[in-house]
C-alpha cells in the first residue's frame, strides 16, 4: 500500500474513520480512509513536541486520548487540553532555537525572522532557507541584532538593527545592501520605522527620531536639542490617519504634528510619562498605547478614554504589543501573556502557559497580513495562531486537591485528617502543600491559584509545578485556600495555627546578650588602644619634625646657584617649549639645565613658591591665551586646544585655567568675543 512501502507494522487501531498504523522506526502513520490522506507522528530531536521514539509497539485510544507506547521514548499521549498557540519550524529551522526580535510575512508568502544572532529568508515554496550574519563576508550586515522588518508602499523591504544601521533586502537576488550613505543610517541603532501618508519615513532610534525620504535622503532629525522630546531614546513612532506622528520614547508619549515639526507631550488631558514601545489606531481612530504602565486607549480630540492596568483586564501593567484583528478583537501582549479583549462587549480572556506560550518574555512586535494567522516576536521562538483557533473551551474545571502536607519535612496524609482541625506548626515553621490534578492535560495546562490568608496578599498564580512551600512563618493562625483558575470558589482550604517557637526565643536572648557582652568588650578595648596610639602619634610627630627640620638645613640650595639655575630654567621654557609635552617630568627638565632633580625642586619650592606642576601649567596657559588670538578657531575646539598644549584632562584644564586667570575658558573667549566651540561632541 502506498505510503507503507518497506514499513514492519508493530500495531494497528481503528477508530473514527482514521486508521493508525505504529510501525518500527518509521514512527505512528495515520490514514483517512475517507480521503487517503496520510499524517506522520514521528521523532524529532529539536520539534517542541514529538512523539519519544520511532519504533511504535502499541497504542490504544479511549476517550479523545491518543496513547502511544514506544520502544525507548517510554509512554506518549495526546492531552485533552490542546495548545492554542505554536511554535514556528520548518525543514531544519526551529525558531525556538533563536531569541525573536522581528518578523515579516513578504506579500509573496515567504518569511523574513530578524533575530539576536542574525536574519533568516524561509520560503516554504521554494524549499529555501538563507542565514545573513556579519560575521559573513558576503554579507553587509554590520550587527546581528535585527530589530525591525517591513515591505513598504513601494514594494521595497526594509531592515533595521541595533547599531548596524538599516539595509534594503532584495527577494529577487536574496542579497542586502544599505538603504542609504548617510552615516547614522549607517552606524545607528533603529528600533523601528513606519512610512506616513506622503511616502515619508520616520525612524525611531537611540538618538531621537529620523525623518528620510525613500530613496534614503536624511531629512531631518529631531532630538532634545532641537525639539520638545525630554529623551533621545525613542522605541516607537506611528503616523496616524491625521497627518499627526506619535513618538513613544523611554520618558513617555509625544505627538508631532508633521506639517509643523512641532513636537508636544502636554497635549493629552493626562500626561503619560512612563515607557512607551508600540503604538497602533483602531478601526474607529482611537489610537491604543501600550506602556510599562498599562494600556492607554486615547480619543482623536486627544483625550484618554480608557486605562487598562494590572487591577481590569491586564495580568502584567508592562504592554508590549497590540493588535486589532479582522472580528475587532485586540490582542494585547504583556511581558510573558497574551490577552484577546472584546472592547464591545468588555470581555477578555488571558492566555498563558496551559494554551501553548512556554513563559518567555515577548517582544514589541506582532504581525497579521491578509491571514487569520497572528505572528509574535518572543525570546523562546517565532509564536503563532489563528484567529479560529483561540476560542476558549468550554469545559469542566477540576479542582487540585491537597494528596499530602509536610511539617518540618514530615509528610502527612490528609485523607483521614479533619479538615476542620487546625495543622500546627512548633518548631522551624516551615510548611508544605502538594497537590494532584488527575485530568491528563499538560503539566503547564494545571493552572491553578493559592492563597495563604494572613500571609499572602493576593491569590498567587502557579502552573506546572505541584507543591507550595511557606519558610519561617510568624506565629499566628492562617488559613490555606486553593482553586483552579480566577473567579472559582476554593476547592479546599485548611486552618493552619503557628505557635511561639520559645526554644527560637530563649536562643535569640542568648545571641543579643552574647553579642552586647562582646560589643561592650572590644569596646574598652578599643578605647585602650586609641588612646596609645595617640601617645605614640605625639612622640613620633616630635621626632619627625626635628628631622626634617635637620634635612631643610642640610638640604638648602647655595644662593649662588639660584640665579644661575633660575635663569637656565627661563631659557629653556622660552626657547624650547616643554610644557607641549603632556607627559613633561621634573627629571628632564633637570637633565636639560644640568642640574638635580632636588636642587629644581628647591629652587621652584623654596624661591619661586609654586611645584613642579602648577610652574609648567602655567605655562600651558598662557600658550593657549596666546593662540586664541592668532589660530584659525573654526579649525579646533578648546578640548583639541588644551591637548595641544600638553593638558591630558578636560578637567585639570579648566581647574588650572581657572585658577590662573580667574574665570573658565568659555567665559574668557566670550569676554574677547572668541568664537569656539567648547568640545565638538
Amino acid at each position: 500500500m502506498k505510503g507503507f512501502e518497506h514499513n514492519l507494522v508493530m500495531t494497528m487501531d481503528y477508530h473514527d474513520g482514521l486508521l493508525c498504523v505504529g510501525t518500527n522506526g518509521k514512527g505512528m502513520k495515520v490514514l483517512s480512509l475517507a480521503d487517503g490522506h496520510m499524517e506522520n507522528f514521528s521523532y524529532k530531536e529539536k520539534k517542541r513536541y514529538s512523539i519519544g521514539c520511532n519504533t511504535i509497539t502499541s497504542f490504544l485510544y479511549d476517550k479523545g486520548i491518543w496513547w502511544i507506547g514506544t520502544q525507548f521514548g517510554g509512554l506518549n499521549y495526546t492531552p485533552l487540553v490542546g495548545e492554542k498557540f505554536s511554535y514556528y519550524d520548518w525543514k531544519d529551522f526551529y525558531s525556538t532555537d533563536y531569541n525573536i526580535r522581528s518578523f515579516c510575512q513578504l506579500k509573496s508568502g515567504n518569511k523574513l525572522i530578524g533575530t539576536r544572532t542574525g536574519l533568516f529568508y524561509i520560503s516554504e515554496k521554494e524549499n529555501r532557507i538563507k542565514k545573513f550574519i556579519s560575521e559573513d563576508e558576503s554579507s553587509p550586515l554590520r550587527s546581528d541584532i535585527i530589530l525591525c522588518i517591513k515591505e513598504l508602499s513601494n514594494n521595497s523591504i526594509l531592515i533595521s538593527t541595533y547599531g548596524g544601521g538599516v539595509y534594503l533586502f532584495d527577494e529577487n537576488s536574496l542579497t542586502l545592501k544599505d538603504f542609504s550613505k548617510e552615516e547614522p543610517l549607517l552606524y545607528g541603532c533603529f528600533f523601528q520605522f513606519a512610512e506616513d501618508q506622503e511616502g515619508n519615513l520616520w525612524f525611531a532610534s537611540t538618538d531621537g527620531v529620523y525623518r528620510c525620504s525613500m530613496q534614503g535622503k536624511l531629512l531631518k532629525k529631531y532630538d532634545v536639542s532641537n525639539s520638545g522630546l525630554t529623551n533621545n531614546t525613542v522605541f516607537y513612532v506611528y503616523p496616524d490617519s491625521i497627518g499627526r506622528l506619535w513618538i513613544g520614547t523611554y520618558s513617555g508619549l509625544f505627538l508631532m504634528d508633521i506639517e509643523t515639526g512641532k513636537i508636544r507631550s502636554d497635549c493629552f488631558s493626562s500626561p503619560i510619562q512612563s515607557t512607551v514601545k508600540y503604538i497602533m489606531e483602531d478601526s474607529k481612530n482611537n489610537i491604543w498605547i501600550c506602556s510599562e504602565n498599562g494600556l492607554y486607549k486615547i480619543n482623536q480630540d486627544l483625550t484618554i478614554n480608557k486605562h487598562y492596568t494590572k487591577g481590569d483586564i491586564l495580568p502584567d501593567n508592562i504592554v508590549l504589543s497590540i493588535l486589532e484583528d479582522k472580528q475587532g478583537n485586540f490582542w494585547i501582549t504583556t511581558l510573558k501573556e497574551i490577552v484577546k479583549f472584546d472592547s464591545t462587549e468588555s470581555i477578555h480572556y488571558t492566555y498563558r502557559r496551559m494554551d501553548g506560550l512556554i513563559g518567555t518574555d515577548f517582544n514589541n512586535n506582532v504581525y497579521q497580513l491578509d491571514s487569520n494567522i497572528i505572528w509574535w516576536a518572543n525570546e523562546g521562538g517565532l509564536i503563532y495562531t489563528s484567529e479560529d483557533d483561540t476560542n476558549v473551551d468550554v469545559k469542566s474545571v477540576k479542582h487540585p486537591i491537597v494528596s499530602s502536607y509536610l511539617i518540618d519535612k514530615m509528610e502527612y496524609d490528609p485523607t483521614f485528617r479533619n479538615q476542620s482541625e487546625a495543622i500546627t506548626l512548633y518548631k522551624d515553621n516551615t510548611l508544605c502543600f502538594k497537590f494532584s490534578n488527575l485530568d491528563y492535560s499538560l503539566p503547564y495546562a494545571n493552572y491553578y491559584e493559592y492563597k495563604l490568608e494572613g500571609y499572602d496578599k493576593d491569590w498567587v498564580k502557579q502552573t506546572g509545578v505541584n507543591e507550595v512551600i511557606y519558610y519561617n512563618l510568624p506565629s499566628g493562625k492562617y488559613v490555606f485556600k486553593i482553586r483552579a483558575s480566577e473567579n472559582s470558589e476554593p476547592a479546599q482550604q485548611w486552618s493552619v495555627s503557628v505557635h511561639k517557637s520559645y526554644f527560637t526565643f530563649v536562643m535569640i536572648l542568648l545571641v543579643i546578650v552574647v553579642i552586647g557582652a562582646l560589643m561592650v568588650y572590644f569596646y574598652g578595648k578599643i578605647r585602650s588602644l586609641q588612646k596609645r596610639m595617640k601617645e605614640e602619634r605625639l612622640i613620633l610627630g616630635s621626632v619627625v619634625r626635628q628631622q626634617n627640620k635637620a634635612k631643610e638645613i642640610q638640604a638648602t640650595l647655595p644662593e649662588e646657584k639660584v640665579g644661575d639655575i633660575m635663569d637656565e630654567l627661563l631659557d629653556y621654557m622660552k626657547r624650547e617649549k616643554p610644557y607641549l609635552n603632556s607627559k613633561l617630568s621634573i627629571s628632564e627638565v633637570a637633565s636639560q639645565l644640568g642640574c638635580t632633580e632636588l636642587e629644581l625642586s628647591q629652587l621652584l619650592n623654596s624661591h619661586m613658591k609654586v611645584n613642579f606642576a602648577n610652574f609648567i601649567n602655567v605655562y600651558r596657559v598662557e600658550e593657549i591665551k596666546l593662540r586664541l588670538t592668532q589660530e584659525n578657531l573654526s579649525k579646533y575646539t578648546l578640548k583639541a586646544l588644551s591637548e595641544q598644549c600638553g593638558f591630558n584632562s578636560k578637567t585639570t584644564f579648566y581647574r588650572v585655567f581657572k585658577n590662573v586667570t580667574g574665570m573658565p575658558p568659555m567665559e574668557y573667549c566670550k569676554k574677547l568675543n572668541l568664537v569656539v566651540d567648547e568640545n565638538g561632541e
